[in-house]
């Protein structure tokens, strides 16, 4: 099974990506908050974690980025109930553990 975060991950990274905002998580995670490459501000915001590591299909891998349901950053912050956080494969929020 592939992991969809590692791919979305691979395919940003090749891209020059405008940076909307940064944190760390409280988790630990520095999470940075990016515009889509594609459609800009028109596009949900990207949430991208260099140091994040997930099962691929050839292993363990580093990075992951996934589109959350932003289209700006104004609730997501350290200590918000929008905070992002990568667990388990997955983009979630702070609100919902």
């Amino acid at each position: 099974m592939s992991n969809k975060l590692h791919t979305n991950y691979v395919n940003l990274t090749g891209r020059e990506l405008t940076i909307l905002d940064e944190m760390t998580n409280f988790m630990g995670q520095r999470i940075l908050l990016v515009e889509h490459p594609i459609l800009g501000d028109e596009g949900p915001v990207i949430a991208v974690c260099h140091e994040h590591m997930s099962k691929g299909d050839e292993g363990y891998v580093y990075g992951a980025a996934a589109n959350t349901t932003f289209f700006d950053t104004d609730d997501m912050y350290e200590g918000s109930d929008y905070e992002p956080l990568f667990i388990d494969g997955k983009l979630t929020y702070r609100f919902e553990l």
